[in-house]
């Protein structure tokens, strides 16, 4: 509503980054209670073009209220491809994986899909945030 909501004073911007906005572009979902085998937890169809670091550097998986007996694997696909995996740990951590440990790019209108293994576990309330970059 053009209202401030705080002011800075001596901020400073690093030169190489002064005219270069980062925009960042988070795909990100929460499933509630435990998922089936082989379940379809999200998808989207992306509004721009975004660009995931390898192993989607940067991105975290929500603590889980219960965390699973067993590995926990979740497929990342584009347009029906595989393009890596989130996996949760019995310890209820998170480790994420790219194909071939290669960065990912993602086009505007391509589906994304987060897809549960054909595992189960005992996992309750999943969420994963992929953070990537807009361009």
């Amino acid at each position: 509503d053009a209202v401030p909501l705080a002011t800075i004073d001596n901020l400073e911007i690093p030169e190489d980054q002064v005219g270069t906005p980062n925009t960042y572009a988070d795909v990100l979902f929460f499933r509630g209670g435990t998922p089936a085998s082989a379940e379809l937890l999200y998808g989207e169809r992306l509004g721009h073009d975004i660009d995931f670091l390898a192993n989607f550097a940067g991105s975290f998986g929500l603590t889980p209220t219960t965390p699973p007996d067993d590995p926990d694997v979740i497929s990342v696909t584009i347009n029906d491809v595989e393009v890596g995996t989130a996996t949760l740990a019995a310890a209820g951590t998170w480790t994420f994986a790219t194909s071939l440990a290669a960065p990912v790019s993602a086009l505007t209108g391509d589906e994304i899909r987060f897809v549960r293994a054909a595992t189960v576990t005992t996992a309750v309330d999943i969420g994963i945030t992929l953070v990537g970059t807009a361009v």
